[in-house]
């Protein structure tokens, strides 16, 4: 969390919603140590695009005054004058699309009925595995804290079908669970 307020990011970043993308304003000389300070920061920063690094996870990020700050989160603030109380989710999955149609505000119960299949699921299908024991296919989704059995099938195509209609019920959207290339 930072200690900057929205209008704080407001008067520093110009957000440009066509794009999603953050740009330097300029800022009057008082707010630096002197004017060469002030023509240093223009002539390098102002008017240029910002928090353009890409984290770990695949989000933009960047400082401002001295703060580590997700260009996810500080276009919420620009657009909504106040910092998100939660998750800020990327409807499409794009972390790096942050146009105002392609955030919205969630809780992490939420976020996560949002996300893209795992990187170490073998079936190519979220919640469904083989279950060597008894030689059956099981369906499984965890919604709300719990993890909820849906049953075991012949088929994997049955244990899919489960899961899809589970993820109906609890109101996972239609990317959730799908391959990170689509």
């Amino acid at each position: 969390m930072t200690n900057l307020s929205a209008a704080d990011v407001a008067r520093l970043l110009r957000y440009e919603p066509e794009t999603g993308k953050l740009y330097w304003l300029p800022r009057p000389t008082e707010m630096f140590k002197s004017e060469g300070d002030a023509k240093r920061w223009h002539s390098n920063f102002c008017g240029k695009e910002a928090l353009t690094a890409v984290n770990s996870e695949g989000y933009r990020t960047g400082m401002v005054w001295c703060q580590h700050v997700s260009a996810h989160r500080v276009a919420w603030a620009i657009i909504h004058s106040a910092w998100p109380n939660h998750q800020v989710d990327h409807i499409n999955g794009d972390k790096l699309d942050n146009r105002p149609g392609n955030l919205r505000e969630v809780t992490i119960a939420l976020n996560q009925r949002n996300a893209k299949m795992q990187s170490n699921n073998t079936t190519g299908i979220t919640g469904v595995y083989w279950w060597p024991a008894r030689r059956k296919w099981r369906a499984e989704l965890k919604a709300d804290g719990r993890k909820r059995h849906l049953g075991l099938f012949d088929t994997k195509e049955a244990a899919a079908a489960a899961r899809a209609a589970a993820n109906e019920k609890f109101g996972f959207t239609a990317r959730h669970g799908q391959s990170n290339a689509a």
